[in-house]
């Protein structure tokens, strides 16, 4: 066991130990690491983070990269020790300012905050019902013989888009005139 103790966000450690047989790309551990956080973040913010902890994680030889031309489809791999290693948890920077706002503000405040989280929660979900409608979609022109199965999934997929993009939009207005 290593001297040093490695600085890590608790919720990245549970989606590497989940990951420790496996290879994974940045936007892949993005997509786990949302789903183990308590508060949302937009995937943007968490593909930045979880980026700038991969690579520092890759200087102190926990994880090893597969680079490929292409950097986005770049691998990443838990090394084989990963779970003798020492590690110091901390709290994602992300949710430290989260709290630090939430400790300042007023109570006439706090409703906006609220719905700036449900904003959040509702973005990702958008994001993830229109990469299933793609992938419905890209499937059965792939495969015409799965059309007639996976036409009504793209469908649900779609209408479940057009709600939440809906719902983002009445959160926003509502974020709108709390705001002023």
């Amino acid at each position: 066991m290593s001297d040093v103790r490695i600085t890590i966000d608790k919720y990245l450690y549970e989606v590497l130990k989940e990951r420790a047989q496996q290879s994974f790309t940045v936007v892949q551990m993005r997509d786990s690491y949302l789903t183990k956080l308590p508060t949302a973040i937009s995937p943007d913010d968490a593909r930045k983070a979880i980026y700038r902890q991969l690579l520092r994680l890759v200087k102190a030889g926990v994880l090893t990269k597969h680079p490929k031309s292409n950097p986005q489809q770049s691998t990443y791999r838990v090394v084989n020790n990963f779970v003798r290693m020492d590690f110091k948890f901390t709290i994602p920077s992300h949710q430290r300012v989260y709290n630090d706002k939430n400790t300042t503000k007023t109570k006439r405040r706090s409703p906006p905050s609220r719905f700036e989280e449900q904003l959040r929660q509702y973005q990702v979900d958008l994001l993830s019902s229109i990469a299933e409608s793609e992938e419905y979609k890209r499937l059965y022109t792939v495969n015409p013989e799965l059309k007639a199965l996976l036409e009504a999934q793209y469908h649900q997929a779609r209408d479940k888009s057009s709600k939440l993009l809906g719902q983002i939009k009445a959160i926003k207005t509502v974020i709108s005139h709390l705001s002023k």
